[in-house]
């Protein structure tokens, strides 16, 4: 007599491809992931080569406030400076 029964005879390769094919969906769906993810990485990082480096922004910061020094220089006080045309006026209206 067999000792393994009817139903794992006929149906048991076909469960065991089964399994392997989901193995590999997931395997295939993981690595396309992380392929994705990379691209997202490497997406970032010639952003962020694009950005302005530490020492060009401290120039050009130590520039406009060496600007603003001269401005406060001419006039004096903040108070005295003329008024921006885009700022609302004290009234509110």
């Amino acid at each position: 007599m067999d000792t393994v029964p009817a139903f794992w005879r006929v149906y048991g390769g076909s469960l065991l491809v089964v399994a392997a094919l989901g193995v590999l969906t997931l395997f295939n769906s993981l690595t396309a992931e992380l392929a994705e993810l990379r691209r997202g990485v490497a997406r970032e990082q010639e952003a962020r080569a694009e950005l302005v480096t530490t020492t060009e922004f401290e120039a050009v910061m130590a520039d406009q406030d060496a600007s603003l020094r001269a401005v406060e220089d001419a006039f004096g006080n903040r108070a005295e400076l003329p008024a921006s045309p885009i700022a609302p006026d004290a009234s509110g209206s």
